[in-house]
């Protein structure tokens, strides 16, 4: 499982919220400067990632990217002092309190976004799933872009009760070039005038040898 997850440790957007966890930051000393600086400084390239990432999103609630990244100072100091409590903890001592929502307005976005990731491969293994569904041993013989789109009609498209079949049958009835409708021949005339003279001369001989 480490393995197949071991992305979300490295560069993935999930990875940026490791810096709001106290146990991933630098020790912090009030006596060095330089520790201080580096305490200062430590996140923030990851929170401005984060706040970029989901813009949309907290742009909703009127939440700025300035914002988040003030505001993330703040919260320095309030979990430097639970920096023995997981994360997770630490979250939900936030959301579950008034108080500390409103002290931590902008952030409280991001820790409900982090609560709610799907850290599993369940949608993965739904494609697969689909694809066994769709491609059995009757239709073996179907392309991969063929394929690809009867996935993404099974897994994207819309709900059986919302789905108009008639036009779609009526598209499948009248474009396709294969021999699915009444008196359609897929042969052009001029292969068929040769067929009718090959059939003429071939009637012509049989006289002549009577």
């Amino acid at each position: 499982m480490d393995e197949r997850l071991k992305d979300l440790h490295q560069d993935s957007i999930v990875a940026k919220f490791r810096a709001l966890d106290p146990s991933c930051w630098p020790k912090y000393d009030h006596t060095d400067a330089v520790a201080r600086e580096t305490f200062t400084q430590h996140g923030q390239e990851e929170m401005k990632s984060l706040s970029g990432f989901y813009k949309e999103l907290l742009a909703k609630a009127g939440i700025t990217p300035e914002e988040v990244i003030a505001e993330y100072a703040q919260y320095k100091s309030f979990a430097l002092r639970r920096s023995a409590v997981p994360m997770r903890d630490i979250f939900l001592s936030v959301l579950q309190s008034e108080e500390r929502r409103a002290m931590f307005r902008c952030l409280c976005h991001l820790m409900e976004i982090y609560m709610v990731l799907p850290v599993s491969t369940a949608v993965c293994e739904r494609g697969f799933s689909t694809m066994k569904r769709v491609k059995t041993d009757w239709r073996s013989s179907l392309t991969t872009a063929q394929l690809q789109r009867l996935m993404f009609i099974s897994i994207q498209g819309p709900a059986l009760e919302d789905f108009d079949a008639a036009s779609a049958a009526q598209r499948w009835w009248t474009s396709s070039l294969r021999r699915r409708r009444p008196g359609f021949n897929p042969w052009s005339s001029r292969e068929r005038g040769d067929e009718e003279d090959e059939l003429v001369l071939m009637g012509s001989e049989d006289e002549l040898e009577e």
